[in-house]
């Protein structure tokens, strides 16, 4: 990932909590699979990245430049105390300009960090989607 962000292929890089395919993704972000990228060059350990447009603050990599330019410095002075997501992601979700925004892996791949108060979505070995429910939908021992 970091040769990725160093060749300018991708700013910023996102290791999602769900399958890259799931129904959770695909609606939280604006997919853009014509701007998916594939290492060809490196068979056994070339990467795959799925295009899509928005931001979260989840666990990710980023240019450290683009990331103070493009998400630092973006956010108002009166918003700087809040999520950075929520000032974001709607703008660059609906925004025209696609700025190589990418989650990690191909479409099917994923989940790469657990979020265990959000739930994790899952494809499972034949294709299934399966996973841990969000909070409060599961029990919570008392």
């Amino acid at each position: 990932v970091l040769d990725v962000l160093q060749q300018g292929v991708a700013r910023y890089v996102l290791l999602n909590r769900d399958v890259n395919s799931g129904p959770r993704t695909k609606t939280y972000f604006d997919m853009c699979p014509e701007q998916s990228w594939e290492d060809t060059g490196k068979a056994s350990a070339g990467i795959r990245l799925t295009g899509m447009a928005g931001f979260s603050d989840q666990a990710h990599f980023a240019e450290a430049d683009w990331y103070r330019r493009e998400v630092v410095h973006a956010i108002p002075p009166e918003r700087q105390l809040t999520c950075m997501e929520h000032v974001l992601h709607d703008i660059w979700k609906q925004d025209s300009e696609w700025r190589r925004t990418f989650l990690y892996g191909g479409p099917d791949d994923g989940p790469y960090v657990y979020d265990l108060v959000h739930g994790v979505q899952v494809r499972g070995l034949s294709g299934q989607l399966v996973g841990i429910k969000a909070m409060p939908e599961r029990a919570v021992p008392e």
